[in-house]
């Protein structure tokens, strides 16, 4: 099974709405643990942003699941943009997974400016045709979302991704970041 997967980041301190509280990693990280145990993916495929995405990729390399990590960006101007931007000790959990999968040669970086609007979006496209390249068949693949449940009001990636996940015909589930 392949499992391609996008969520939240960790909420910014100044933040208006709570989507994934600091507070909820050991609660994100629980439920990410009981779905991959449950379904026993082959392959995870997701981004590395703080939050879900870096989480979901700590948990999938502590049971051995084999991972792919896709960046818009160098993996520099992402840690810069989307690692360590949020609150947490980001960075270092990150650094350790690109080195992990650079030596596995699982990173794919698509090199989109830092000044397009759409890269993360056509990021997580790209998360789904990386599953749709390596599945076998229709019921080979899950997209997983790690998400509070509400839509944003604009520039919502991963209700984007659930979308056109839904559009593939990918079965989705969600996994939600508050208690």
């Amino acid at each position: 099974m392949i499992v391609p997967f996008a969520g939240r980041r960790v909420d910014p301190l100044d933040a208006s709405f709570t989507r994934f509280p600091l507070k909820n990693i050991g609660l994100l990280k629980d439920r990410l643990r009981d779905f991959f145990l449950s379904q026993s993916p082959a392959t995870l495929i997701s981004s590395g942003a703080c939050g879900a995405d870096l989480l979901a990729q700590e948990v999938a390399g502590e049971l051995q699941i084999d991972r792919m990590m896709v960046l818009p960006f160098s993996i520099q101007v992402f840690r810069k943009t989307s690692v360590t931007d949020r609150p947490g000790d980001w960075g270092p959990l990150y650094d350790r997974i690109v080195l992990e999968l650079e030596k596995k040669e699982k990173i794919i970086r698509l090199n989109y400016s830092e000044k397009d609007n759409d890269a993360y979006a056509k990021t997580n496209l790209e998360i789904l045709n990386q599953a749709d390249r390596i599945k076998k068949n229709e019921n080979d693949v899950i997209a997983l979302v790690a998400w509070e449940g509400q839509k944003k009001e604009t520039d919502d990636a991963t209700a984007q991704f659930m979308e056109a996940a839904r559009e593939r015909k990918f079965q989705v589930r969600e996994i939600r970041t508050l208690k």
